[in-house]
Order: C-alpha cells, then sequence, then structure tokens
C-alpha cells in the first residue's frame, strides 16, 4: 500500500481485523491519508510502517511503498515484488495476496470513512451494534477471514468454524 492512498486507508481497517483473528500486532500507529487523493478527503488509519504481525498460523508481510506524500518510503523485497509483477503489473494499490490470490476487492468507498476520527472509526467497528462503517469493515475483514481459513486448513478452528465464515469460504475463490 502507500500512505498517500484513500483505498489503502480504507484496506487497512479490514486487514488489521481479519488479521487479530489469527495473531497479534505490536507497533501500530495512527496516520491519515493526503488529503484530496483521489477526490477523498484525508481518512485516518492504521500506520503500518513499524507494525509487527505474530501468529502461529499465517505470516503477513507489510510493504508501504510510498509515505503520505507520495514519496518512496518500503522498498518490496524479491519475492514481493515478484508477485506484484505477476498479479499486478500496472503497481494498483492496495495490493493484497493470500494463498496464491489476489483479493484486494474493496466493497466500499474511502467515502464512508471521511470526518471520522480514527477512535470513530475503531469504536464502531468494536461496537457490538456497528453502525455503516462498522458493518463495512466487518464484512471485508470477514471476506478476508474467509480466504485465509480456506488457505490455511482451516485454522485456527475457533476462528474459521464460525457459521459466518465458513460460509464465505464455501464461496471463497
Amino acid at each position: 500500500g502507500g500512505q498517500f492512498c484513500p483505498f489503502c486507508a480504507s484496506m487497512r481497517w479490514p486487514l488489521v481485523k481479519a488479521m487479530s483473528r489469527f495473531g497479534s500486532f505490536s507497533g501500530l500507529g495512527q496516520i491519515t491519508s493526503q488529503q484530496g487523493t483521489d477526490g477523498f478527503n484525508s481518512i485516518w488509519t492504521y500506520d503500518l510502517t513499524k507494525a509487527t504481525f505474530h501468529s502461529d498460523y499465517v505470516t503477513l508481510r507489510m510493504v508501504e511503498v510510498a509515505d503520505v506524500k507520495g514519496n518512496p518510503l518500503q522498498q518490496p523485497d524479491a519475492e514481493a515484488t515478484a508477485l506484484l509483477n505477476q498479479f499486478d503489473p500496472k503497481g494498483s494499490i492496495p495490493f493484497v495476496f493470500v494463498g496464491g490470490s489476489y483479493v484486494a476487492q474493496l466493497p466500499y468507498s474511502p467515502a464512508l470513512l471521511q470526518g471520522k476520527s480514527f477512535q470513530q472509526i475503531l469504536d464502531d467497528v468494536n461496537s457490538s451494534h456497528p453502525g455503516e462503517v462498522g458493518r463495512a469493515i466487518d464484512a471485508e475483514a470477514d471476506a478476508i477471514t474467509a480466504i485465509i481459513c480456506k488457505t490455511d486448513v482451516a485454522q485456527p478452528a475457533t476462528v474459521c468454524n464460525q457459521p459466518g465464515i465458513q460460509a464465505l469460504t464455501q464461496r471463497a475463490p
């Protein structure tokens, strides 16, 4: 992803939520995407540049290719570059790749998050009765979770055996 990108900002929310079902993050920060990029206001999101992820089930590699101003930030390694060249030769971001499938298909517009603080988004995502923002992020987190469950032999069972995740897993590519 790129820190400047509102679509990447929007995708980080469900990505962090989905991955947190399989392990834990440390070092997550907060940033906003660049004002005016692709016609969107700044979007509050997670800063993944100093984050680490630990899981007994899956591996996560995060690369932010550009900072909020669009300047180069992190370089993908040779393996990640090969995947990008194979599955996304035009260099679109966000790029999310799970177990052999390119899966970044954000089903909601970044406009949904505009005007909301990081804490407002986080509260809605973690609410037992989420609003429109929380429901949109939950739906994408569930889709990512299902794809991961399909590729990692349904582990952990406490995540992958949930009826909603199982139903999505059956429909996953």
